[in-house]
């Protein structure tokens, strides 16, 4: 009789358990799932942030490379605004200056590759942009 009243209850406490554990941990392995996402998505946020100010245009001379030879690594601020402009997406100057317009040129560009429009020139960005630069 100890028996079978011990296996029910070990039955019962598994079958309610069973659901509810199963359900949780769905819930967590989203929660994670989400905030790795997130992770990613500050980490490619923050290496286009340490690019843009750690190359100003004054330390990054591509003058005496061709168009040809610009990568992703080496390309300037101005390399930037001038892909832009040959993409039709910015009509200021060539000045090296990250501002306003250069931003928003950014976004519209970044939109129209289907880029997350944050207006942060990342490795992707810059690689659409390279393009505009070798033609």
């Amino acid at each position: 009789m100890f028996r079978i009243i011990l296996g029910l209850m070990i039955v019962m406490l598994f079958s309610g358990c069973i659901g509810t554990t199963g359900k949780r941990i769905n819930r967590l392995e989203d929660k994670v799932s989400s905030l790795e996402q997130k992770v990613d998505s500050l980490k490619e946020r923050q290496d286009s942030l340490d690019t843009i100010q750690i190359m100003p245009s004054a330390q990054a001379d591509n003058s005496s490379l061709t168009q040809s030879q610009i990568t992703i690594d080496t390309m300037t601020k101005e390399d930037i605004q001038l892909a832009l402009k040959k993409a039709g997406f910015y009509k200021g100057a060539i000045d090296g200056k990250i501002g306003k317009e250069t931003r928003k040129a950014i976004k519209k560009f970044q939109e129209a590759k289907g880029l997350v429009p944050d207006g942060v020139v990342g490795p992707k960005t810059k690689l659409a942009l390279l393009k505009y630069l070798t033609k």
